[in-house]
């Protein structure tokens, strides 16, 4: 979602607009208030007490791992199989 705020607030710039990336990532938590008020629920942290809103995916390489793929691309370091 970074990178979605990111380019957001690019093309806002671009076309002359006045408000800076912060507040753009200000709209980011708006998102998370939302949701609290809409479920009664926290949301928008990694801590006890608040909803996941992270995804831990298998990864599938499209490159397998070998010889010379480096160790942080092969799929034993994102966990595969675990």
């Amino acid at each position: 979602m970074f990178m979605e705020v990111k380019a957001a607030w690019l093309r806002h710039r671009d076309s002359g607009g006045p408000l800076g990336p912060g507040a753009f990532m200000r709209y980011l938590q708006a998102g998370n208030d939302v949701l609290r008020r809409s479920f009664g629920e926290s949301f928008g942290r990694v801590e006890q007490g608040y909803k996941a809103d992270l995804v831990i995916l298998d990864y599938d390489s499209p490159r397998p791992s070998c010889g010379k793929t480096s160790p942080a691309m092969s799929s034993s370091a994102w966990g595969a199989g675990t």
